[in-house]
């Protein structure tokens, strides 16, 4: 989309033809032999939420995976080590919740333990859509730690409540179709999230270089939204500019990525919020480690 256009043809075939996919997949697996995903697991409205909530907080945890050490890059100027090493803070709190939540699991329910969590990815993206990047590293922290603590409290729980919802016949298969849901919603709301992303940087590029008079084509506006200062590419557009005229190029390349940072997050709220209303509509009664066989397929 952002190389061929929204509605060029290959970007419209691409999607056409993932929607048609999707379509077709349930089909597909009523007619096979050995399904990827039985369909009657697929009915146990419990189990698809459980699912869900293996994939839709990923959303938030990859956008800051994928977007924070950039932003430490090139925003704050950082080195590719030390932008690395700026994400310590969710990586020790992700890491840490995950391995003690499982002692609460049972005693405080998976269902206020995911809902806390997502609650804590509202937060930390909310934290997010308020960051000025005259506040420096220091105010990425609460966002980090808040995340981490978020996705702590809820993939563990999530987990172990996806394989319960279908009984021990069915552990294995759902705690694979856990990690799918979590690896396959989080790239789907990477995707829909950097798309996002791109469209509201390349408005502040054109926004601020149109406020200082300078006029770029289309295909330079789009480098300058996707790169960095130190790109080759976006060094030789500033360099055919002098004075003031540079310094506003050189300002437009550095607030595009926060200003499209702020709309991938807006789109990790959304989802957060989803994920919230999810968690509280889990019914902890069905989610037992002796469920019979025959509740895997309860509607």
């Amino acid at each position: 989309g952002a190389d061929n256009g929204w509605l060029s043809v290959q970007t419209l075939l691409l999607l056409g033809t993932s929607i048609a996919f999707f379509v077709a997949f349930p089909f597909v697996e009523q007619r096979v032999k050995d399904p990827m995903i039985p369909l009657t697991m697929m009915r146990n409205h419990q189990f698809v939420r459980t699912l869900a909530l293996n994939g839709l907080p990923a959303v938030v945890l990859f956008l800051c995976l994928l977007y924070l050490p950039q932003y430490m890059l090139k925003v704050l100027g950082w080195s590719i080590f030390w932008s690395s090493m700026g994400m310590l803070p969710l990586a020790v709190v992700l890491a840490s919740k995950n391995l003690l939540v499982g002692n609460s699991d049972n005693a405080i329910g998976p269902r206020k333990l995911m809902a806390a969590g997502n609650a804590c990815l509202i937060l930390g993206c909310v934290l997010m859509l308020f960051l000025q990047t005259s506040w420096g590293y220091i105010a990425l922290i609460p966002a980090m730690l808040v995340v981490g603590l978020g996705g702590g409290l809820v993939f563990g729980p999530a987990g172990t409540a996806a394989v319960n919802a279908v009984g021990a016949r069915g552990a294995g298969l759902a705690g694979g179709l856990s990690f799918m849901f979590h690896l396959g919603l989080g790239a789907i709301g990477i995707a829909c999230a950097t798309a996002m992303m791109f469209l509201a940087a390349i408005r502040k590029v054109e926004a601020v270089t149109s406020a200082a008079s300078v006029s770029l084509p289309a295909g330079d506006l789009r480098v300058l939204a996707a790169g960095t200062l130190e790109d080759p590419a976006v060094k030789a557009i500033i360099g055919r500019f002098s004075g003031t005229e540079a310094d506003a190029v050189t300002n437009a390349v550095r607030e595009s990525f926060a200003t499209g940072l702020h709309a991938a997050f807006w789109f990790g709220l959304a989802v957060a919020i989803i994920g919230l209303v999810v968690a509280i509509s889990i019914d902890e009664s069905k989610l037992r480690t002796d469920a019979p066989e025959e509740e895997a397929a309860e509607i």
